[in-house]
């Protein structure tokens, strides 16, 4: 038998009570260093989430930034109505493909615009308002 001291007691051991003592202090010590790695490695991989998410918002909130640089203003031009002219030929006239999809939809904004049915007859002599686009603030 022997006799070991833990916390200022003293203990009586058979030498295989004590390896098993031994063997339960290293198991305790192991799943000590197991934990903290489990802690550690949570940590890092919740860090690194975070970090790239927030240099993804970043990336993103730039892009969009950048779109601001082509931003083109609309304004109003009157035109004179001349004889036979309808909302779709004046449409015609004005037609701007990176605004409108088709001369339909113009024509329909022309009518809004000026609080008119695209199949009015207009007067000739008459004027309407037209809308256009610039990248330029007038």
């Amino acid at each position: 038998m022997r006799e070991v001291v833990v916390g200022g007691k003293t203990y009586s051991y058979s030498e295989n009570c004590e390896k098993s003592f031994v063997r339960s202090m290293n198991n305790k010590k192991r799943r000590e260093i197991q934990l903290r790695r489990r802690v550690v490695t949570f940590c890092v991989s919740v860090s690194v989430i975070i970090f790239l998410a927030l240099i993804l918002s970043f990336s993103f909130k730039s892009d969009a930034s950048s779109s601001d640089d082509h931003q083109q203003y609309r304004y109003y031009s009157s035109v004179s109505i001349a004889s036979g002219d309808s909302v779709y030929s004046i449409a015609e006239k004005y037609m701007d493909y990176l605004h409108y999809r088709d001369i339909n939809e113009l024509a329909h904004d022309i009518a809004s615009i000026n609080r008119i049915s695209t199949n009015t007859d207009l007067v000739a002599g008459s004027k309407i308002f037209v809308p256009y686009y610039d990248d330029f603030i007038k």
